[in-house]
């Protein structure tokens, strides 16, 4: 997987953690892209612990940009350590609404055409 996440940091106590999501091409954004909640959504492989519901500053390389964008994001899913089902930890960030809608039809936009489970060739 070409996806990658960073441990998180906050520069401050009060400040929401910074992880970051490097996706770099459809395959990596059909695994970590949660298309099932309303605003959009991706899923971060980390050990951090959040409640739902808590801010995170999240920095997203999508396939489409040579550079990542900060976004405010909340958790929307949480995955715990040790589920026994072979799912990793992390959490799913869900997308601000307003801002959610450009980065879904970007998600949409670089998935379209995509097959997961037939991916193109790699020549």
């Amino acid at each position: 997987m070409n996806a990658e996440s960073t441990t998180p940091r906050s520069l401050t106590p009060h400040e929401p953690p910074l992880l970051a999501l490097r996706l770099t091409d459809p395959h990596d954004l059909s695994r970590s892209y949660l298309p099932f909640f309303r605003d959009g959504a991706v899923f971060i492989v980390t050990d951090l612990a959040l409640p739902l519901g808590a801010a995170v500053r999240l920095l997203l390389q999508l396939p489409d940009s040579p550079y990542p964008a900060e976004h405010t994001v909340r958790v929307v899913w949480v995955s715990p350590a040790g589920l026994g089902n072979g799912a990793p930890q992390g959490l799913g960030l869900g997308f601000d609404p307003e801002e959610g809608r450009d980065l879904k039809r970007r998600i949409i936009h670089a998935l379209d055409g995509f097959d997961a489970d037939h991916p193109p060739p790699i020549f």
